[in-house]
C-alpha cells in the first residue's frame, strides 16, 4: 500500500514534469550526463516505487510500470520505441528508458525513491555490452576446405571441415554474441555460409 507521502511526492513530480516537459516534448532533450545505475539499484527503486511490480498499472493513475514513469516522460525519452506505455515494456526496456531520464533529469526524477536507493551514487552500466572474443580459427586450407583452430598456446587444437574448394574464408560475430566464428564466401553462387559454433552452418 502506498503512503500518503509517496502519493504527494508523485503529484509534485507530475506538476514538475508537466511544467518542465512542455517544451521538451517538441524541443531537444537536455544533454546526457554520465549518470547510470546497476540493475540492482533500479530494482531497489522499483521496490520503493511500485513494490517491484514491473507491470504496475492502475486505471486513472498517471504513473506506470516498475519505476512509475509518467506517459509524457516515457514518450519524451523515447520509451515508445519499446511499447506505448511503460508497464507494457519489459523490465530491461523500462530500465533503459529510465537511464535516459536519469541522465536528463538526475535522481530527482524519483524524488521519494531515487537518491535513497542509490541513484546518483551508483554509476554502473546496467546492461554492459559483452566483451568481444576473437575467433581462434588460425589457418584455412582452401584445397581441403578446412579451418585449423588454434589452442591457447598457439598450437593446433583441431580442425573443422567447412565449405568447398574455392570458398573465401571469413571470420566475424554473425549472431551478436561477442564471439567471432568463421564462415566462407562462395564466389560461384555469390552466397555466404556462416557458422556460430565453428562447426555447423548457421545461415547463408
Amino acid at each position: 500500500m502506498r503512503s500518503r507521502a509517496l502519493r504527494t511526492g508523485r503529484r509534485r513530480r507530475a506538476r514538475a514534469v508537466a511544467a518542465g516537459l512542455g517544451a521538451a516534448m517538441v524541443l531537444a532533450l537536455p544533454a546526457a550526463t554520465a549518470d547510470a545505475a546497476s540493475v540492482a539499484t533500479w530494482d531497489k527503486v522499483a521496490q520503493c516505487e511500485s513494490t517491484g511490480d514491473w507491470n504496475y498499472y492502475k486505471s486513472g493513475h498517471p504513473y506506470f510500470g516498475g519505476l512509475q514513469i509518467s506517459l509524457p516522460t516515457w514518450r519524451a525519452y523515447g520509451g515508445e520505441q519499446y511499447a506505448s506505455y511503460p508497464h507494457q515494456a519489459t523490465k530491461k526496456q523500462q530500465i533503459l528508458t529510465a537511464e535516459k531520464i536519469l541522465a536528463g533529469q538526475g535522481p530527482g526524477a524519483w524524488p521519494n525513491c531515487g537518491r535513497s536507493n542509490g541513484l546518483g551514487s551508483d554509476h554502473a552500466d546496467p546492461y554492459p555490452a559483452p566483451s568481444h572474443k576473437a575467433s581462434n580459427a588460425g589457418v584455412y586450407r582452401p584445397a581441403e576446405s578446412k579451418f585449423y583452430v588454434a589452442d591457447r598456446a598457439g598450437g593446433v587444437y583441431g580442425w573443422s571441415g567447412f565449405g568447398v574448394p574455392g570458398d573465401k574464408p571469413l571470420t566475424g560475430d554473425w549472431n551478436g554474441d561477442g564471439q567471432d566464428t568463421f564462415g566462407v564466401y562462395r564466389p560461384g553462387d555469390q552466397t555466404f555460409h556462416l557458422s556460430n559454433d565453428n562447426a555447423t552452418a548457421a545461415g547463408r
